[in-house]
């Protein structure tokens, strides 16, 4: 007598079964590998290193960020996937989103144009637009020349 929700099997039920098992095994062994590849890091723990080339800004000039991400231990998280954003102090204008490049381990280059002199912020957000906590970076952007 069946239960219900069984289904009879097929005259060749052995073998269906032991496919069965078969993915399930190669199922679990994939997602042990993955989770083995990928190091997951939650976004409260993450240091983040800024350095600015040039270190003081300027109006209209490209300015070079480069953006080192770092676990708790301080080793560089890398393949971290994340943009820039780049917003004024005070209201009105509207932000500079840049997406980072790989350079080396752990460090992600990010090319931006301050279109306006005065105090910026910086900050990292990841894949899924979420800002990452103690990323905020202060930068005084002033106006070309002497």
């Amino acid at each position: 007598m069946r239960g219900i929700g069984e289904r009879a099997l097929p005259h060749d039920a052995p073998v269906f079964r032991g496919v069965l098992s078969d993915l399930r095994a190669v199922t679990v062994a994939g997602l042990a590998i993955s989770a083995a590849c990928v190091r997951f890091v939650p976004a409260s723990t993450l240091i983040v290193q800024w350095k600015l080339t040039p270190a003081a800004p300027v109006v209209n000039a490209d300015t070079i960020a480069e953006v080192t991400i770092l676990d708790q231990s301080r080793r560089p998280v890398k393949g971290a996937a994340f943009r820039v954003e780049a917003f004024m102090t005070h209201p009105g204008m509207a932000p500079v989103l840049e997406t980072a490049t790989p350079t080396s381990d752990g460090v992600q280059s990010i090319r931006l144009r301050f279109t306006m002199a005065g105090e910026w912020i910086l900050s990292v957000k990841d894949e899924q637009g979420i800002r990452v906590q103690g990323s905020e970076f202060r930068v005084l952007v002033r106006v070309s020349g002497p």
